[in-house]
Formats: structure tokens, sequence, C-alpha cells
């Protein structure tokens, strides 16, 4: 696995890195800490300033670098600085080194910096093809425990999610919670095959129900008969961000995974973008997993 942790020496950057640092890897996973100095400004800095730009970054990313390499040596750890634009640099560095995933922190936290989370991060995690996790460390969690939300349903993003929960490792202790919102009356969803469905009425409730309660359930089984017993399934009606952010703050997750169903512009606006909508609002971390390119 290739993890990409991109950092710029915020604290908010640091906490990606620690958030990464307090999770268990498999012997052979390839970390790289990468930075960049966007060297495309209306006045260009001076040579001396940029020197210095240039040399505080490597002695960050080798900082974090040297960090990762001590805690994991089974894992190999290297740094990049590069010079661009930060979003493009970031992107260009992922595809090229075909990382599995994307960590960074998130510098929105209030009003609507924290709902546009910060327009590196948003840009990184619209246009990234690997998936992204955007770290928010908070007070009600523990960040050495893994409890995780996992949003699940019949979609290829939802099935990719837990295929990408199985693919890593875990503490024995990690506890799962694998949630369905059912949506209500007129809302807009998903089916079976990613196809946008706007309503349903009360005849097909009992039916929808029970469906809700299937994919739930569905996949805390996978989970458990791969993982041993570290899930249980919840099926909840109401809108799917709230409940899933609910959900997650009721018991204290630190971490949400969840599937990304936006492909393109049109979707994405006509879905409302549930993926987005938890990002932006949540207390705690957000893995969004995205569908391998083939």
């Amino acid at each position: 696995m290739k993890i990409l942790i991109a950092v710029d020496g915020s604290g908010c950057s640091h906490a990606a890195v620690e958030d990464c640092r307090n999770r268990r890897w498999p012997d052979g996973t390839e970390f790289k800490v990468l930075t960049a100095i966007d060297s495309y400004q209306l006045l260009p800095p001076l040579v001396d300033e940029q020197e210095g730009q240039l040399s505080a970054a490597g002695e960050l990313v080798t900082k974090y670098q040297q960090e990762l390499q001590l805690q994991f040596p089974g894992c190999s750890a290297s740094a990049e600085v590069l010079q661009g634009y930060v979003k493009h640099s970031l992107l260009d560095c992922a595809e090229k080194w075909n990382a599995d995933l994307i960590v960074m922190g998130s510098h929105g936290h209030t009003g609507m910096a924290r709902l546009l989370i910060g327009s590196t991060s948003q840009a990184v995690l619209h246009a990234a093809k690997c998936s992204v996790r955007i770290v928010r460390h908070s007070v009600i969690t523990d960040p050495t425990a893994d409890v995780v939300v996992v949003a699940a349903d019949a979609s290829e993003p939802s099935k990719a999610a837990i295929k990408h929960i199985l693919e890593r490792q875990w503490a024995p202790e990690a506890k799962f919670v694998c949630v369905n919102v059912l949506a209500p009356f007129g809302q807009v969803g998903i089916d079976s095959d990613s196809q946008p469905y706007f309503d349903y009425n009360d005849e097909h409730l009992p039916q929808m129900r029970k469906q809700s309660q299937e994919m739930a359930q569905g996949a805390s089984d996978e989970l458990n008969a791969k993982l041993g017993p570290c899930a249980e399934w919840k099926a909840v009606e109401g809108d799917p961000q709230e409940q899933i952010l609910l959900l997650a703050k009721n018991i204290k997750a630190n971490l949400i995974i969840i599937g990304s169903h936006g492909r393109n512009f049109l979707e994405r606006a006509v879905l409302g973008s549930v993926s987005d909508a938890v990002v932006a609002h949540a207390h705690c971390s957000v893995e969004v997993v995205k569908i391998p390119s083939k």
C-alpha cells in the first residue's frame, strides 16, 4: 500500500502525520511525505527567500519521514519537496506514484471555512483518483483507538470501502459500526447499480426497511468473517449525512469511512454529495474511498 502524506508545517498537517503514526500498517507499506512550494506567485520571491523556503520545507518532510521510518521499520518512507501549484503538484505526484491513499489535514473548522474544508483539501478530495483521508483530531475521540463508522449500501463505492478496510491492518480492539440510512420520502438516493432514485411510497416502506437492514448487516457480517468479531450494524432512517454524523458523534468514532458516489459534476449535484457533507461537518477524520481506476 502506498500512502502519500501532504504537509505544510501547520498544526493540521502535523495531525495528518500523527494520524498515520497512530494506526497499524503492514510491512511493505510505502510512505511518501510531500510538501509543495507555490512558485507561481504574482511577485516572484527573492532568490534568498525562495532558497530559505526550500530548505525549511526539506527539513520538515525529512523530519516526518525519519519519524515514520523509525516507528515502522518494516515499511519504507521517503520525502519530497515539489515546486508549483500546490494542489496540482500533489495530485500529479499521487498519480505518478500510484498512491493508494492521500492523507491530509483540514484547515476548515467553523463557518464557511469548515464548509469549504480548505481549497487545497477540497480540490484534492474531488480530483484525486485514489482514496483520500481528511484528518481532524477531536477532543471527544481517542486518536489511538479504532472506532470506525462505515457507510454501507449496495453500491460499488460502498463495496470498495469494505474491500479497503479488509486490506488494512487494525488493532485487535478495533470496533466498526456499519450503518445504512434509509432516506425519507422524496429524497434522492442510490440504488444497487449506483443510479439515482427519487422517492418511494408507504407501500414500499417495509421492503425498503428490510433491504436497508440487509445492506448494513451484510457489511457487518463480511467484516466479522474476515477480521473476527469486531463489527455491528445499524439501519436508521433520515437524512443520510445527518444520521452518519450523529452516529459517529454518539459512539465517539475517530474515523468515518464512506464510498464516493460522485464521479462527475451532474451526479455530484443531483445526489447532494453525502460524502462531501460528511467531510465538511464531521468532528473526526473521514476517509473517502474511491473505486481504483482501471
